[in-house]
């Protein structure tokens, strides 16, 4: 507007903070001018970018107007102007014919971008100031959980400002032709698209863990979620895809002897409880050694730090990823065991469905922003034991479905014929438990009761439980193994 802004309200502003009056006063002279510009910039600009409260009335008061197809010239807004006290420091609707005298040139787009881009950097200003404020409180508040507030509340500022990241039909289709011919390939050739859970069954009818998705993996307590996910873990890494493990429930020790217990099916049979509590024969430790040996060569990175975050989450994750890249890997799926044990954030703490509303919610963004396959296990609360569970017996059903590509529901009998033995003193009761339990003890159903993208529908798998295995329905063991699989 010339060398000089025209003049606004007299207030008094922190003049360390980022502002842009003059922007801000040309973008309102464009609107008032050429009020059609104000759909090239309506996406981009709202009221509460602009420093100066009076400016921000005025956009409101354009940008209510045009979106009800009223009239915004100066002889309709004068009226509302002058009847407004607020006003009257700038001199009512002769503000806004200084406005539009003032207009150097048209070039809306510039002066949003320069009212957004100024709004941003006050927001992290003012931010700034107020996390000096939360760090020098240092005996109310941890150091790391001053930090994960910052991380949580910086990613959620409009960092997107000016950045745009929508195409055409043409490009969008261009891009997808290309992901379709790679999906074809690789179909002809007999791979998955996605990343393998090591039950060809299963595959087959997801094309495996995708990256840029959230799967849920539902189950009563002791049924084997767990186990499922450390089989899923060691064939996704055995076939190169890095696996990051955010453990909440088990610890390291726990998880690692589930891996080499699961590793060694095949070969060698040797609980995993075995192994955490050091009951192996002098024999078979040969075994745990080659099973550790293979195990340390995967590329899976285990977090068993308690409650954590999701901003915890991404920050590891983010710092993973790099030193994956550099050692020309790549981390691809992320397993969080599990989502009630995930730690809701700020103002969302305390209130147990909000929290869990908000966890959800970020790992799913979590898993598009940092392109990974996220598999999220969840307990089964509701229904009958003794049947298959379905989505909506998980705990917070709604809250976790929304958010979730796929839900895998994992059911064995053989759990629930364990925790209800015949009558004692009963023998045909006993003789049919043990016909019952003899045909289920290795048996599980997977479930996949949502498929955004896909089929449902219900899936067979072997399973032994001893030693964290799940494996295709059709799986079968040696001979000098019959003994130990039991």
């Amino acid at each position: 507007m010339g060398s000089e802004a025209v003049q606004s309200l007299d207030f008094e502003h922190d003049l360390q903070a980022p502002v842009a009056i003059e922007a801000e006063q040309s973008l309102l002279g464009c609107l008032l001018y050429a009020p059609k510009t104000f759909w090239t910039i309506s996406d981009d600009v709202s009221s509460d970018d602009f420093y100066d409260g009076l400016h921000q009335k005025i956009f409101a008061l354009i940008s209510d107007r045009l979106s009800r197809g009223e009239n915004t010239s100066l002889p309709s807004l004068a009226p509302l102007i002058d009847a407004n006290q607020a006003f009257d420091p700038l001199g009512g609707s002769e503000y806004l014919a200084k406005l539009v005298a003032a207009v150097p040139t048209l070039q809306i787009e510039n002066y949003s971008q320069t009212v957004v881009d100024t709004a941003l950097k006050r927001q992290l200003f003012y931010y700034a100031d107020e996390l000096k404020g939360r760090a020098s409180r240092y005996t109310e508040t941890g150091g790391l959980d001053v930090f994960d507030e910052a991380e949580s509340r910086l990613s959620s500022l409009k960092v997107d400002a000016g950045r745009d990241d929508t195409e055409t039909s043409s490009q969008a289709a261009d891009s997808a032709l290309e992901d379709f011919t790679r999906a074809q390939e690789t179909y002809r050739s007999g791979g998955i698209t996605g990343i393998t859970t090591g039950i060809p069954g299963l595959d087959r009818k997801t094309g495996g863990l995708i990256k840029k998705t959230q799967c849920i993996l539902g189950a009563r307590t002791s049924v084997g979620k767990t186990s499922l996910a450390v089989s899923m873990s060691n064939a996704a890494a055995k076939a190169g895809h890095g696996v990051v493990w955010f453990s909440m429930e088990m610890t390291k020790s726990q998880l690692v002897a589930r891996h080499l217990s699961d590793l060694g099916l095949g070969r060698s049979i040797i609980p995993y409880d075995d192994i955490l509590r050091g009951k192996l024969r002098d024999d078979q430790w040969p075994d745990v050694q080659l099973f550790q040996d293979e195990f340390s060569k995967l590329p899976i990175w285990i977090d068993d730090r308690s409650k954590l975050t999701v901003a915890q989450m991404r920050r590891s994750l983010r710092r993973l990823k790099r030193l994956a890249q550099k050692k020309g890997q790549s981390i691809d799926l992320v397993i969080i065991d599990h989502v009630m044990k995930v730690r809701g954030e700020g103002e969302f703490r305390g209130n147990k469905t909000a929290e869990i509303i908000n966890v959800s919610g970020d790992l799913f963004a979590m898993a598009k922003d940092l392109d990974v396959a996220c598999l999220t296990l969840s307990q089964v609360v509701r229904g009958d034991p003794a049947e298959r569970p379905h989505t909506y017996h998980l705990k917070y059903a709604g809250e976790l479905e929304n958010d979730a590509d796929r839900v895998i529901m994992l059911h064995r009998k053989a759990q629930y014929l364990l925790q209800n033995p015949a009558p004692h003193g009963d023998l045909d009761a006993a003789a049919s438990w043990e016909l019952e339990f003899e045909k289920e003890k290795h048996r599980a159903e997977l479930y996949l009761d949502k498929n955004r993208n896909g089929s449902t529908g219900l899936v067979e798998a072997f399973c032994q439980i001893k030693t964290s295995s799940f494996r295709d329905q059709n799986w079968r063991r040696g001979e000098d193994e019959q003994e130990a699989l039991v």
